[in-house]
């Protein structure tokens, strides 16, 4: 059988289980499960690296785990987001070519991120460019106020989102690769959102 199974790639085809369940619930129009579902894909994706460093694999192994969670990447946070927009009504024409804008840089930022990583100086590492990982986060939340905000204002919020990530994905800018207390506020604030949808 080809491939290789271990726990850490068992952990990005949750990521990618949890993304296309997204998408499904925004068809459903039980849009209070989808923030949560996309924080699960988030939360996944930061721990299938730390789980695959974690494990003794062959560079095969390694290899194969690293083009996998970049291809889940491309469809959770680069089509996942689009479908789910579409689906609550951005489908005008200044829509679809936000979605072009967004997937394409979206695509760009991970296969720069393949050949470079991150970059590292004393002992902090940093991102170049908005980790697509993060669109879990921002969409999550804006889901959120776009539920419980009378006054969000429609689907404009959404499309400015869109191009503002588009851009922060291919800008030249360090941000530092979240760490400790960090990754922690990160965790607690995702818990928060999700029990937020769940009430």
């Amino acid at each position: 059988m080809l491939g290789y199974y271990n726990l850490a790639n068992l952990i990005s085809f949750c990521s990618l289980a949890f993304g296309i369940l997204a998408i499904d619930f925004t068809y459903h129009e039980k849009l209070h499960y989808v923030a949560v579902l996309l924080l699960l894909t988030g939360i996944f994706d930061m721990l299938d690296g730390k789980v695959s460093r974690s494990l003794s694999l062959s560079r095969e192994e390694a290899e194969f785990g690293a083009q996998l969670d970049s291809l889940v990447d491309v469809v959770v946070f680069g089509v996942c987001p689009i479908v789910i927009f579409y689906l609550i009504g951005l489908r005008e024409t200044i829509d679809i070519l936000l979605f072009l804008l967004f997937i394409i840089c979206a695509v760009v930022r991970l296969a720069y991120f393949n050949i470079s990583g991150v970059v590292e100086e004393g002992s902090s590492s940093y991102y170049i460019g908005l980790p697509t990982t993060f669109v879990a986060f921002i969409v999550a939340i804006t889901f959120t106020l776009f539920q419980f905000v009378p006054e969000w204002g429609g689907v404009w919020p959404f499309r400015v989102e869109l191009f503002v990530m588009s851009l922060l994905f291919i800008l030249k800018f360090k941000l530092k690769k979240p760490k400790g207390i960090a990754v922690a506020v990160i965790f607690a604030l995702s818990v928060i959102v999700m029990i937020l949808n769940l009430m």
